[in-house]
């Protein structure tokens, strides 16, 4: 599995992105469960525990501007028990934001030089 997703920033929370993880065990009968370990894990990330798909959490928000990389743990666990771990880079993408002009009131006295 490659260790990268990527994320566009301002991404609205609960959206699923890139693809899901994967993860292979020799024993073909074993069912996997995957889970997120770290500071990010649950407040900015989520991951479907049958699936591996990686969404943001809900009510969560991501800004290249603030971080641009998160660095998650992606746990996956075996009918019997059995893990194994990863560390899984995800890197935002960084979105051309429109510029944004300032309040520019400004006040004048009566009878001022101009």
């Amino acid at each position: 599995m490659p260790h990268t997703r990527r994320v566009r920033e301002n991404t609205p929370g609960g959206t699923a992105f890139d693809d899901p993880v994967t993860a292979t065990d020799v024993d073909t009968v074993d069912t996997q469960a995957f889970s997120l370990t770290g500071a990010s894990a649950g407040s900015v990330f989520e991951i479907d525990a049958s699936t591996g798909q990686l969404s943001l959490a809900a009510g969560a928000s991501i800004n290249f501007e603030d971080t641009s990389v998160y660095h998650l743990t992606v746990v996956v666990t075996d009918s019997g028990g059995l893990t194994d771990s990863a560390v899984l880079t995800v890197e935002v993408v960084d979105v051309n934001e429109p510029p944004v002009i300032n309040d520019a009131t400004r006040e004048i006295r009566e009878n001022s030089e101009v």
